[in-house]
């Protein structure tokens, strides 16, 4: 699959953990100077008799040009545990930084664990953008699926990630993503589903 400037456009989603909503996902994609610009803002609470006993809160910023990643920087509060990812293009390598500590050299096509980007269909890793680490996978090709999400009656591509990034993905026509599934450590049900405008 080729890589394609997308349009400016924010797309809002909902998070639910076994079916409760506990949060939000947030892409916003433009485009500056011949790059293309990707911003993302996650915040998730887990709460237990009103009591939050989870954070997860993700901001990131993706630049991308000529279908490559350029940079990529991006912090997280994870349960109280900071966490920062630094990723830029260098002599057609990628300079990886966690937290500080020396850095790595990756392959320059890797694609972060975003999602965004289906390109990733294609690959056999994963740049992890919360602990910096590359994750093997293998990707499963379920074809076509109509997804109904709220009033919704949407025709999508289902992929699925397994290895050491597990998730289920659901892209539209427009290569957007509508639906991601997870199933966590704890055996919780993940759900990141696309908010549509009625």
């Amino acid at each position: 699959m080729s890589f394609a400037f997308k349009e400016n456009i924010t797309l809002f989603y909902k998070v639910k953990r076994n079916n409760e909503e506990v949060g939000y996902y947030k892409m916003a994609f433009s485009q500056e100077q011949q790059k293309q610009i990707v911003s993302i803002e996650a915040e998730v609470i887990v709460k237990w008799l009103g009591v939050a006993f989870y954070r997860f809160e993700h901001q990131a910023r993706e630049e991308w040009k000529d279908g490559k990643l350029i940079l990529l920087d991006a912090t997280t509060n994870d349960n109280g545990k900071d966490r920062e990812v630094k990723a830029t293009q260098i002599e057609n390598k990628i300079q990886l930084i966690y937290n500080e500590k020396d850095p790595q050299y990756l392959d320059e096509t890797l694609i972060p664990s975003s999602l965004w980007n289906i390109n990733l269909v294609n690959q056999d890793s994963i740049l992890d953008t919360v602990r910096g680490k590359i994750r093997k996978i293998k990707v499963i090709n379920h074809g076509a699926e109509n997804l109904l999400i709220g009033s919704h009656k949407i025709e999508t591509n289902h992929y699925e990630l397994t290895g050491e990034f597990n998730r289920n993905i659901w892209y539209d026509h427009n290569k957007n993503i509508v639906k991601v599934l997870a199933y966590f450590k704890d055996g919780s049900l993940i759900e990141i589903e696309r908010q549509f405008i009625s």
